[in-house]
């Protein structure tokens, strides 16, 4: 199974990069503390082959997985909180404004990226003890299966499959798994619209 290498680079003022091998676009997202909350406020989509945008293109952002893996490390975004980024905002917010009369937006120099974050930890091997009608798995092993999880959770779009490729076992008892790591309390339940 070939897992799509994804690339979240963190930036000054709240911004985050998000570029990924299955798609043409970057996606920066500016976050904000809201009632003690990380939250994104602004985003901005470039194409970075500099080919259209189309719709198709755009619904293709994960917004959502996004999300979950810069929340899930908020430390890592509040090193340059303080620090001044890119105003965004104020300039879009001039779009139907005439310049004339004042000086034209400069060219500004080239940037060199900053180093993404290193690749996170995708193994998702399980120690599968041998169970029978009469010796089920025991409580242990769906602990282990929740840890890897929800260690998965916000890097793959899909960490049950990426689950059941590492363990040489179908999908659908990955999903088992998961639902009796649910039951038990290892994970919490599923919320409405979102798959397990």
């Amino acid at each position: 199974m070939s897992v799509p290498v994804e690339q979240v680079t963190r930036g000054r003022g709240g911004w985050v990069r998000y570029a990924t091998s299955e798609s043409p676009v970057a996606t920066y997202i500016r976050y904000a503390q809201i009632d003690g909350r990380v939250e994104p406020v602004e985003l901005y989509v470039e194409r970075i082959d500099d080919g259209p945008l189309s719709t198709d293109t755009l619904r293709q952002i994960p917004l959502g997985r996004i999300n979950a893996r810069v929340t899930s490390r908020p430390d890592l975004l509040t090193v340059f909180w303080a620090e001044v980024g890119p105003d965004l905002r104020r300039a879009a917010r001039h779009f139907a404004t005439a310049w004339s009369g004042a000086v034209p937006q400069g060219p500004l120099p080239e940037v060199n990226l900053p180093e993404p974050e290193p690749d996170p930890d995708l193994s998702a091997v399980l120690e599968v003890p041998h169970a029978t009608p009469s010796d089920p798995y025991p409580d242990e092993f769906f602990e282990q299966v929740a840890a890897v999880y929800r260690r998965l959770v916000p890097w793959v779009r899909s960490p049950a499959a990426l689950i059941a490729d590492a363990n040489g076992v179908k999908i659908t008892t990955v999903h088992r798994w998961v639902k009796v790591a649910r039951q038990r309390g290892h994970l919490p339940p599923v919320r409405q619209g979102k798959a397990g």
